[in-house]
């Protein structure tokens, strides 16, 4: 902390400095300090954009949500396939219940996916399906999120649901035949009830 401030006092809009700084405060839990710190990123710099990510996230932490979304907009606005800014938008209209807004933040979110990262992603289709759920849109939710919100609810707590997912991503889902248990015996103990559900 010292050397940051130091730094500082040598070069108050040092960005590296400044980074550095705010991501202690955010270690001790303390994001009102953080904001400030972010606050202080000069316009100019090329970490500009992630200061603002991190000035919401922190923002939205403090009960300030709706700069938070304000600031995030403002972002996606400029760069409309900036995928870290889109599912930071996206997590605090979940987290605060804005279901609909969620909905075609996701949407932007997953247009914005390159093809050939798909395997990877289904985190987006399944954040979309449960703010698609939330906000009665059911009906218009596609199979992939569908698919996933499902396969979600199969899961016992405490299991490693990342992990759980991943397979289902790796199955490539056409999966209406069921699972013999014994291709499954060296996966966690929670992917044995794919055996017995269907994913697609």
């Amino acid at each position: 902390r010292r050397v940051g401030q130091l730094a500082l006092y040598l070069q108050p809009n040092h960005p590296l400095a400044l980074l550095s700084l705010a991501d202690l405060y955010e270690s001790v839990k303390k994001p009102q300090m953080a904001i400030k710190v972010y606050e202080r990123m000069p316009a100019t710099s090329p970490l500009k954009r992630n200061a603002q990510i991190q000035l919401a996230t922190n923002l939205d932490t403090a009960d300030r949500s709706d700069e938070a979304i304000k600031i995030l907009k403002d972002v996606t606005a400029e760069a409309p396939k900036d995928i870290e800014a889109i599912m930071a938008l996206g997590n605090i209209e979940r987290g605060r219940k804005k279901f609909a807004d969620c909905v075609q933040t996701y949407s932007q979110g997953i247009a914005a996916l390159p093809a050939a990262s798909e395997k990877n992603n289904w985190v987006y289709y399944y954040y979309r399906g449960i703010c698609e759920e939330r906000s009665k849109q059911w009906g218009k939710a596609e199979p992939k999120d569908l698919e996933l919100v499902e396969v979600f609810s199969m899961i016992p707590p405490g299991e490693d649901w990342h992990l759980a997912f991943q397979y289902v991503v790796e199955l490539k889902a056409p999966a209406k035949p069921r699972l013999p248990v014994s291709r499954m015996s060296s996966k966690p103990s929670c992917l044995t009830y794919f055996s017995r559900a269907s994913v697609g």
